[in-house]
């Protein structure tokens, strides 16, 4: 008919065994005791919305993985299974945020990449390339400033480079050894 068919249960939950089609839409509200209906259902499989609206929550329970599709093809795959949860997306994966994206842990943060580079961008622009293949290498676009707040930068093997080294301040080295010629001004020596 066209009528309503209304459902009243005194704890507030309706099970319903077997599957419910609605060429409509299946809501849940709050009642006046200030606690929210539920819907529930083994299988929710919507061509539509569905939402939670207000202080509602969308509570999905599976003791292994829960799926998401579109058009019928497998975007996103939670995988619940094990002591480690995981995201799969099974295509490229993209998080965007109109502000500000944070990630905070109490252990360490891994980034693996099989494709051998993780790229850091700026406003699409790519400013690092950490290349992770057999020979790791750090690219930059335009030029490097490392600045310490603790002024001082070490490093625990060779400097090689393949242009100028400059500094504003003195170079302090037990050992020069200079395989080709070396030019000094004068009145830029200092000898101790």
């Amino acid at each position: 008919g066209s009528g309503d068919i209304k459902l009243d249960s005194a704890t507030n939950i309706v099970d319903l065994v077997g599957n419910v089609t609605a060429s409509g839409d299946i809501s849940s509200s709050a009642t006046s005791t200030g606690s929210f209906g539920q819907v529930r259902a083994n299988l929710i499989d919507a061509n539509g919305t569905v939402s939670a609206d207000g202080n509602a929550h969308l509570l999905l329970n599976s003791p292994t993985d829960i799926f998401f599709y579109n058009g019928g093809t497998s975007r996103f795959k939670f995988d619940l299974g094990n002591a480690n949860p995981a995201i799969h997306a099974y295509n490229n994966f993209y998080i965007t945020s109109n502000g500000s994206f944070n990630v905070d842990v109490p252990g360490d943060i891994t980034l693996d990449a099989g494709g051998d580079d993780i790229h850091f961008k700026d406003g699409g622009t790519t400013r690092f390339t950490f290349n992770l293949d057999t020979t790791p290498e750090i690219d930059v676009t335009g030029n490097l400033n490392i600045d310490p707040s603790g002024g001082n930068t070490h490093f625990d093997s060779h400097i090689t480079a393949s242009g100028n080294i400059s500094a504003s301040g003195a170079v302090i080295s037990k050992k020069l050894i200079v395989n080709e010629s070396i030019i000094l001004p004068v009145t830029a020596c200092e000898f101790v």
